[in-house]
């Protein structure tokens, strides 16, 4: 059975925060997952999330999911969260 971490509530690298907004258990259907808000020196400017294991969801549209709010695009945001979350998705 999976187990969340705390320790990958908030992560904290550099200028980059990712703070958690939620996390799921899993079911029958639906895999676990975290998610986090992205925060770059205090300003929230997107969202990231992982989901953990594999099912027809991940094959067609993968583990890592993420936004970048419009105004923050082009600062390679979300390259440098995907970097910061795979020491979770390796865990």
């Amino acid at each position: 059975m999976f187990e969340f971490k705390k320790e990958f509530d908030l992560i904290e690298q550099d200028n980059m925060t990712l703070k958690i907004i939620e996390k799921y258990e899993g079911d029958d259907t639906v895999l676990p997952f975290y998610y986090w808000g992205i925060y770059v020196n205090g300003v929230y400017v997107g969202k990231i999330s992982l989901r953990i294991g594999y099912n027809f969801h991940t094959k067609y549209n993968g583990n890592i999911g993420y936004e970048i709010f419009s105004e923050y695009r082009g600062n390679h945001f979300a390259l440098t969260a995907c970097l910061i979350i795979l020491k979770v998705a390796l865990a």
